[in-house]
């Protein structure tokens, strides 16, 4: 061993020697993996032996992540709404009276350009007959939302650029906005907790069927002394004072809490056996939907409406307040009578993947129109469901829908009493009487208790029918290869031909005059349905607007399932009284009511 080498050897005892007596850990002993190289540049470490491979190893993760220079800053954005809300509207409220500078605009119309492009491109890389279906790209929206711009503002950047290549900037005179920007206190406070004190006041009135506006928002605002009005001498609130205050609490109710008036539709809480029918129908319709094209049933919907001999729709005419000459001869017809029909329209053959023949779009099942006047004069007011019946509109469906599906279809209709009923053969329980009843059972082999009166047996028989015998569409449809399913109930969203009858009628109405007659409404009702082979976009367009909406409610099941798991949860941990032992009767034996099978009904 040379000099040289002995001095090198010395130096980086040296140093590790230095590094020990430096570490904070003294009390334990040395241990090799604790050791921390601080330069190991300088030690000359033979690659070929152990100990290099060993000295290599011995470096902390620590000293890659301090050599590396600063840490990172964070660039993952919140995974939750709660922790979104409060950056959102701290920077919305930074951008509040900020200027648009001409670099800002230029980026805006960059991005506005980009996303056409984006859309353009996707279009031409489709065939043609599919280029209608790329949804549009809503660029004035989504520039509005990024940038947090309104669309006035979005108007003048893109809008200058596209005519004369300007580029915008923010104030009269293109140099910046003036005046003061900061944000003024108001007279009824923007907090949080007194949103949550209104919310609270107005949903106490709705649900006790009150009615509640901003009057009495005022109100509140008043007794809880949020808001002061001084009174007269009477007693009375000062009227400039009052009118001040009042204006100040409808700005409140709509520019910060965001509150509307009228009548809420989108509030409706279904009741379980009705989400139950809902969600049972949303996953034979999706499972439908994900078979292979050469399994999947071609999709029929049907159901039934009408149209009055004076239906109109001239409410949006025109009319000039400054003609006096303009004068109405006499009042509105009546309704008069009406024409009643029933039809069923198709969705494309899901066989072929770029319908051509007309036969494979959507539109109208040939043929399957069915219009008519009833005779009797009570028939042409009131509900029109009454003057379908079961056996006329079974008679439709046996001989006029069915007949003219050319291949396996998935039939959905609603659940009118007369789509519910049973084969002619099938008895009506309440029309007969108690031997016929017994009659009836024992030659279905269902066992029953002599003693049942005959309200008993008729439950008894009811429950039979329902459970062992098809309901006729349902039977019919089966034997001619089909399937039938039933939309759920209050759920006409998910039926395209609601729309399609609002097409037709519209049409017809919007034909209407004076002289119209009862026989140009038909005629004009025939002509309506026969034009419908040249509308198979618009009638494609109503059934994915209703299979969009029923992916939202198949998409919300997980959370609806989860929030009810949640909602039996804490049910079960509320503590149950416990039972005296000596109070416990004898549990019943499981039977059904009076004999009656114990299956549910």
């Amino acid at each position: 061993m040379t000099a040289s080498d002995t001095s090198q050897i010395d130096q980086s005892s040296l140093k590790f020697h230095k590094s020990w007596k430096m570490s904070t850990n003294h009390n334990k002993p040395y241990s090799s993996s604790e050791t921390e190289v601080e330069d190991d540049s300088s030690i000359p470490i033979d690659s070929s032996t152990p100990r290099a491979a060993t000295a290599r190893k011995r470096r902390s993760p620590r000293d890659s992540v301090a050599s590396s220079g600063p840490p990172k800053k964070q660039t993952r954005l919140p995974n939750t709404l709660r922790k979104l809300s409060p950056l959102q509207k701290h920077i919305t409220k930074q951008l509040k009276g900020q200027d648009i500078t001409q670099e800002l605009s230029t980026r805006i119309v960059a991005a506005s350009l980009q996303l056409q492009k984006d859309y353009l491109t996707a279009k031409r890389n489709i065939p043609l007959v599919q280029r209608n279906k790329v949804p549009k790209p809503a660029v004035r929206d989504k520039i509005c939302n990024l940038f947090h711009i309104s669309t006035h503002t979005y108007t003048s950047i893109v809008g200058g650029y596209l005519q004369s290549r300007e580029v915008y900037n923010s104030g009269s005179n293109q140099d910046g906005r003036s005046g003061n920007m900061t944000a003024k206190d108001t007279r009824i406070p923007r907090t949080k907790a007194l949103r949550i004190a209104v919310r609270e006041f107005v949903r106490d009135h709705r649900l006790k069927k009150k009615r509640v506006t901003g009057r009495q928002v005022l109100d509140f605002f008043i007794a809880n002394s949020y808001l002061e009005v001084p009174k007269d001498d009477s007693g009375l609130y000062d009227k400039k004072a009052f009118e001040s205050a009042y204006r100040a609490t409808r700005r409140w109710l709509v520019d910060f809490a965001g509150y509307k008036r009228g009548k809420r539709k989108d509030n409706f809480v279904p009741k379980p056996d009705q989400m139950a029918k809902r969600n049972h129908y949303l996953r034979k319709f999706f499972e439908n939907r994900a078979l292979p094209p050469e399994d999947r049933l071609r999709e029929v919907y049907t159901d039934e409406s009408y149209i009055h001999e004076h239906y109109h729709r001239n409410d949006d005419s025109l009319w000039d307040p400054n003609d006096e000459q303009d004068v109405q001869t006499s009042k509105e017809k009546h309704k008069g009578r009406r024409y009643c029909f029933c039809a069923a329209m198709q969705g494309p053959n899901p066989r072929v993947a770029v319908p051509q023949l007309e036969a494979d779009k959507a539109g109208l099942v040939p043929n399957s129109l069915w219009a008519f006047c009833p005779q009797k004069a009570k028939d042409n007011t009131g509900d029109y469901h009454k003057v379908f019946k079961g056996d006329n509109y079974i008679d439709w469906f046996e001989n006029q829908l069915l007949p003219n599906l050319k291949q396996p279809s998935l039939i959905m209709l609603d659940n009118a009493k007369y789509h519910l009923v049973y084969h002619k053969d099938v008895p009506k329980p309440y029309k007969l009487k108690k031997a016929e009843l017994q009659a009836y059972l024992t030659s279905r082999g269902v066992a029953f208790d002599a003693k049942l009166t005959r309200p008993e047996l008729m439950a008894v028989c009811k429950q039979y029918i329902v459970e062992h015998i098809e309901i006729e569409v349902v039977r019919l449809a089966k034997k001619h290869g089909h399937t039938v399913l039933f939309t759920p109930p209050y759920h006409s969203d998910l039926q395209p031909i609601e729309l399609l009858w609002a097409l037709v009628k519209g049409n017809v109405g919007r034909q209407y005059s004076n002289d119209s007659t009862l026989q140009m409404v038909y005629d004009r009702l025939i002509a309506e349905f026969n034009a419908l082979p040249q509308k198979t976009d618009s009638l494609q367009g109503m059934i994915d607007k209703c299979a969009k909406t029923a992916k939202k409610f198949f998409d919300s099941i997980p959370a609806e399932e989860a929030a009810d798991e949640a909602m039996a949860e804490a049910d079960g941990d509320v503590e149950e009284e416990e039972e005296d032992p000596e109070e416990t009767l004898p549990s019943a034996p499981s039977v059904g009511y009076a004999g009656m099978p114990t299956a549910a009904v």
